[in-house]
């Protein structure tokens, strides 16, 4: 973690000694598909199946502002808002006295992430190869949508629908580019990239945000140990906690890497 903010804070200082005629803006699209996944599960009375998910699976747009120290090295500073895919899982568990519980569960993450680079470039005329590596810096919640049906015999079904939120701390990682630019003008370039994030991100609260049980609102009838929850490394036992305190929970990291093609346009000041 040091290395990064390390290399987060020379990136800026390279970045802040510009020259005008060396730097350029940059806008940019892409998507994503999830790498260094964890797994989830889909589960029926007679299967039990592994769901691989990231929650950095999906859109990407952004922007960026860079330096070139020269035709070969640069530094670069990106801004990214993540629009991230859905993973779903589902879950049926029948009991030998007739009960059946079906479980949906939606997870997803939408997050703004900051990422200094350094960018070293062939210096070839027309079509201009480079690599770029960096440090990112993540924020933004992750939503669990949970929807639940007890079905009991001769009784109508119970019906819980439930969204929790994942906050707190930022997702920490690294990230690797191969790419090409090719100016159309003085002015003018187009770039593609091949980009590999490697990202995890540990929330350190959540919260109960909505609560339906049979179409009725219960959120308020939770008490806040019901409701919220703290995430920490480490928990003294016996634990205890009162219904006026959040519930302590051990952290988890969740993935957000991915693989993915981005492409934009800059325009060279």
């Amino acid at each position: 973690m040091n290395r990064i903010f390390l290399m987060t804070a020379l990136l800026f200082l390279i970045i802040s000694n510009n020259n005008a005629q060396r730097s350029y803006i940059s806008l940019s699209t892409g998507y994503g598909l999830g790498f260094n996944t964890l797994p989830s599960y889909n589960r029926d009375n007679t299967t039990y199946k592994k769901v691989n998910y990231s929650l950095g699976e999906g859109v990407n747009i952004g922007s960026s502002y860079g330096y070139m120290h020269n035709k070969y090295i640069g530094a670069e500073l990106g801004m990214t808002y993540l629009i991230g895919g859905t993973t779903t899982t589902n879950s049926t568990v029948s009991y030998y006295y007739g009960q059946q519980v079906k479980n949906t569960v939606n997870i997803h993450s939408n997050m703004i992430r900051i990422n200094p680079s350094l960018v070293i470039y062939t210096g070839k005329k027309g079509i201009n190869p480079y690599i770029k590596i960096g440090a990112i810096i993540g924020m933004g919640p992750i939503i669990k949508d949970i929807n639940q049906v007890d079905e009991y015999p001769n009784n109508t079904p119970r019906i819980s629908v439930m969204q929790i939120k994942h906050y707190g701390g930022i997702a920490l990682g690294t990230t690797a580019s191969i790419g090409a630019i090719f100016r159309i003008d003085e002015a003018i370039t187009l770039f593609g990239e091949l980009t590999f994030i490697n990202m995890t991100y540990a929330p350190t609260k959540s919260e109960i945000t909505k609560y339906i049980y049979n179409n009725t609102d219960i959120l308020g009838s939770l008490s806040t140990r019901q409701r919220k929850t703290e995430y920490v490394e480490q928990i003294e036992q016996p634990y205890y906690s009162s219904d006026s305190q959040p519930y302590k929970s051990l952290k988890q990291k969740q993935p957000f890497g991915s693989i993915g093609l981005n492409t934009g346009v800059r325009y060279n000041f």
